[in-house]
């Protein structure tokens, strides 16, 4: 439905009655749609399953740069950290807010 209502909202826009045609065709719009995603998921999965490639030669391992260090692992005490002076910036802001 939301599509229906995005070309509502065009349709509101532009003053024209392209609406009742897409109204007219969504019992139909809808399945086919359905159907496209559905059909194409199981072609990437069986794409990807019957591949020869192993997982060494798959472009996102291909496209990492060497220069990238390992994410180090946040305790909560530091994600506490964070949340609290997030929190601070956030009130501090809508106390001064010509400031920046």
């Amino acid at each position: 439905m939301f599509i229906i209502e995005i070309f509502s909202l065009i349709d509101e826009i532009l003053d024209e009655d392209l609406y009742e045609f897409f109204t007219n065709l969504a019992p139909f719009l809808y399945p086919i749609v359905f159907v496209i995603v559905l059909l194409m998921g199981y072609i990437q999965l069986f794409k990807r399953t019957f591949s020869s490639k192993t997982e060494d030669e798959l472009p996102h391992e291909k496209m990492k740069r060497p220069f990238q260090e390992k994410p180090q692992q946040k305790s909560w005490k530091d994600l506490g950290n964070e949340f609290r002076l997030t929190i601070s910036d956030v009130l501090a802001r809508m106390r001064n807010p010509g400031k920046k």
